[in-house]
């Protein structure tokens, strides 16, 4: 995999004027009120970036990517019921902000998971993308800040360094780093996660969602398809975000979200 950690990323309150109308665009039509890694790293070449992105939107705002996105998110969803997890009696006065965020990022995983595969594979040519959707960020929509993994202390440093190698990923994900302002909730979360992480199930499950991704974006109208990164190091980044980044996160916050009551105040946030 490519090390991640050798490449800065382009944070929102540091992106210049070009780069910080892409994070709001790229926000509008992911319907979600933060920017992934995925584009704050891309954004170290903000040309790459705008290009990209705009090969991609047309199909991201399109009703047959919302439908292979749902797909996807059906098919990450535990096989067995998970024991419940109360995130009030770990987190009582943010239990419905808790759950209100993982419902945000269990609604844009798949949509990000699809967008790795699009720069992977390429855009379709010669096709027009159908039915659009507009573009918007719901009022439910929930943005946590992150913990910086370097500034972390103590018993969260060490949950940090354990789910990062526990994984084989070069950093800790935004999800759990966000996650990280509620040091017991964070380990309750991991304690259940963490023995499921790099099984044969779960691997296997990885290995199904790149494939169902692949699947769905070849799918897309079109007999060929135009490649949008011609830059192998960018090529080898994308990658590890599709085949391991994107797709492990979404096993485990799909695992967590089947694991959360409805009583928790957890918001319908999918598709």
């Amino acid at each position: 995999m490519m090390d991640l950690r050798k490449l800065p990323e382009v944070m929102p309150d540091d992106a210049d004027e070009r780069v910080a109308a892409i994070y709001d665009d790229v926000k509008g039509c992911l319907h979600v009120p933060f920017v992934n890694y995925l584009f704050r790293v891309l954004a170290n070449d903000p040309a790459d970036l705008e290009r990209s992105w705009l090969a991609l939107r047309p199909w991201v705002l399109s009703r047959k990517f919302e439908e292979r996105a749902d797909r996807l998110r059906r098919a990450a969803a535990p096989e067995e019921d998970p024991e419940p997890l109360d995130l009030g009696a770990r987190a009582p006065e943010s239990a419905g902000r808790i759950a209100a965020f993982n419902a945000t990022i269990h609604g844009v995983l798949p949509r990000l998971l699809l967008i790795a595969t699009g720069l992977a594979e390429g855009v379709p040519v010669g096709a027009h993308p159908g039915e659009r959707i507009e573009p918007g960020i719901p009022d439910e929509a929930e943005s946590i800040p992150m913990v910086a993994v370097d500034e972390a202390e103590g018993r969260l440093a060490e949950l940090f360094h354990d789910i990062r190698e526990r994984h084989g990923h070069p950093g800790v994900a935004s999800w759990y780093r966000s996650l990280g302002n509620w040091p017991d909730l964070l380990e309750e979360v991991w304690s259940r996660l963490s023995p499921r992480v790099g099984s044969e199930a779960y691997v296997r499950r990885r290995e199904a969602l790149v494939d169902l991704a692949a699947a769905s974006w070849r799918g897309l109208d079109g007999e060929r398809h135009h490649r949008v990164i011609d830059d192998p190091d960018l090529e080898g980044v994308v990658r590890s975000f599709r085949d391991r980044l994107i797709p492990d996160l979404l096993i485990d916050v799909s695992y967590v979200r089947a694991a959360t009551p409805v009583a928790a105040g957890s918001p319908p946030m999918e598709g």
